[in-house]
């Protein structure tokens, strides 16, 4: 048998490649094991800026114990690098992704494209940390004055609260200069944007914006949250939730909107026509004839949602007992989940789900709730997660507040706070589960509700029963007028309405929104989550194809040349 033998060289190599191996490995163990133990020994949150996913399988910088701010440019210009490929390395390994936008914003449409823009990054990952608004370049415009600064930001600040995106704004201006920008009821160093505590309603905070909101550490330049505590907060609420995105309004005509039409849209809107040719991606100097424009709204109000045309559904509980859903001619229904009162959910509730699942009847639920606390309200809530997952809803989730508690116990002298405060978790907590919150109430107590301060209402659809009609027996196929005079998106307008299907009395409801319209939305053209990958792969093509051009061309120069010696041989 023969020896297998290595020469001096042959072996000189492989002991080196060896040793560089083994000393490579140590290495990233010890690399490894320091970025372990920095970050389950920090105090604070630790983020980065960035992220390279090909080092990081081998070093494990970042973990998911970490956060990274990815700078995602602003809607016109390019931010980090690979944007894409780094978004789906994080998601796919669990770690928290928070944005800097960078926004050199001249105007409202600028402003608002920016916020499409990281609406479609927010649609298509899961972006729990907060949204940083770089206005550096904005306060670096010399074109722009303070004051216009300050309403861009005010803009920005309002339409993504709008949107329940989470937002934070960043500058690294010397503070020395603040003293340019010194402004009795808004300075640039200290943003008061105010809103109500989610612990105590009573009072107001500011929204976390300051001169510097994160601080840079000496640990290859990691970041730290500037107020960890609260920033945390939020990702258990996960605020940037698509579900909670507002629509904008649309404006369509058959005939094609002409300049004429443009001008008369733009003095109802807050943007000038230029800014609305810009938004909707529209050429400036001449409008080619469109059907269809996409008008930003600044706040969501739901009046504004209001349809002259009524829809017409039921609410149906144990009461209205088995109902044949194959007879029953309605848009929607809303189904009581629970009567807090009993133990077990509404004995109808599944058969009533079946039922309009198989006629393809719109659904929303409701539950009678019977807490007095936000402890026994959150137990409620639960409820509600546990028993419509993988059901559809369509309409709304409603809180319904008929008991004596609510009625007469609770005034508006003693419990204004926890009023607020009930009324706010449940908004905040069926909006994280991806439903509409709604209140169900009579007048008495809406007009309880609303009175409150900053109207805990405002954000919730509303449910009002009574009227002319509740206590008289309405028959769905000759249905009475009713007005809208609360201006509410659904209104129980009788409580003895006859229905085929139903052998009891049974709730007519008008819903003047219609929740479950799907509206299509004019897309925002972002193609840079995958530019660098497009242009990269055109540069190779090109590069490629000159490569393979020159070959073919310097073989026919052979050719040629090879025939001409042959010529002058023979």
């Amino acid at each position: 048998m023969k020896k297998f033998k290595l020469d001096k060289k042959k072996k000189f190599v492989a002991i080196l490649v060896a040793t560089s191996t083994i000393l490579t490995s140590i290495s990233i163990m010890n690399i490894r094991r320091k970025n372990e133990e920095f970050n389950n020994n920090s105090t604070k949150i630790i983020g980065y800026e960035d992220i390279n996913p090909l080092t990081n399988n081998i070093t494990k910088k970042v973990t998911n114990k970490n956060f990274v701010l990815l700078d995602v440019g602003s809607h016109n210009t390019d931010g980090t690098y690979f944007l894409k490929q780094k978004l789906d390395y994080c998601q796919e390994n669990n770690i928290n992704i928070g944005l800097i936008l960078r926004s050199n914003a001249k105007n409202l449409s600028d402003i608002y494209l920016d916020i499409e823009w990281i609406k479609s990054i927010v649609k298509e990952y899961q972006i729990n940390y907060p949204i940083y608004l770089d206005i550096n370049k904005m306060l670096s415009n010399p074109n722009l004055s303070y004051d216009e600064v300050k309403n861009l930001i005010y803009a920005f600040y309002t339409k993504a609260i709008s949107n329940h995106l989470y937002l934070n704004i960043y500058n690294n201006i010397d503070t020395s200069l603040y003293k340019e920008y010194e402004d009795p009821e808004l300075s640039i160093s200290q943003y008061d944007f105010h809103y109500q505590s989610w612990d105590d309603p009573s009072k107001e905070m500011c929204i976390d914006i300051n001169p510097q909101i994160y601080t840079q550490d000496k640990h290859d330049n990691p970041l730290n949250f500037y107020n960890s505590k609260n920033d945390y907060q939020y990702i258990e609420r996960n605020y940037n939730n698509p579900y909670l995105f507002q629509p904008n309004d649309y404006y369509q005509q058959e005939t094609g909107i002409t300049e004429d039409d443009l001008k008369k849209i733009a003095i109802k809107t807050p943007l000038s026509v230029n800014e609305l040719k810009a938004y909707n991606h529209l050429k400036t100097k001449k409008l080619k004839e469109t059907t269809y424009l996409s008008i930003p709204t600044q706040e969501y109000q739901e009046e504004f949602h209001l349809n002259e045309e009524k829809k017409v559904g039921i609410d149906v509980s144990l009461w209205q007992e088995e109902i044949d859903w194959n007879k029953v001619d309605i848009d929607y229904a809303i189904i009581q989940l629970k009567d807090f009162e009993n133990e077990n959910i509404d004995p109808q509730f599944i058969n009533n789900v079946n039922g309009c699942i198989k006629n393809n009847i719109k659904m929303g639920f409701y539950i009678y709730s019977r807490a007095k606390t936000k402890e026994e309200l959150m137990q409620e809530i639960n409820c509600i997660k546990e028993n419509l997952t993988n059901i559809p809803v369509s309409y709304p989730v409603y809180l319904d507040l008929e008991t004596e508690f609510w009625q007469n116990e609770l005034t508006m002298e003693n419990d204004e706070i926890f009023i607020r405060d009930f009324i706010h978790t449940y908004e905040i907590e069926i909006k994280k589960l991806g439903y509409t919150p709604g209140i169900y109430c009579n007048k008495d107590l809406y007009s309880k509700l609303y009175s409150t301060k900053n109207n805990c209402l405002k954000n919730l659809a509303i449910w009002l029963a009574g009227g002319d009609y509740y206590d008289k027996e309405v028959f769905i196929s000759n249905l009475p007028n009713v007005s809208n005079e609360r201006k509410v998106g659904m209104q129980q307008i009788s409580s003895k309405g006859k229905i085929e299907g139903i052998n009891t009395d049974v709730d007519i409801n008008y819903s003047y929104i219609d929740y479950d319209e799907e509206i299509k939305e004019i897309p925002h053209q972002f193609i840079r989550l995958n530019h660098e990958i497009e242009w990269g792969s055109r540069i190779l093509t090109s590069g490629g194809i000159i490569f393979i051009a020159s070959k073919v061309k310097r073989k026919i120069k052979r050719r040629k040349s090879t025939k001409s010696k042959t010529k002058k041989i023979n």
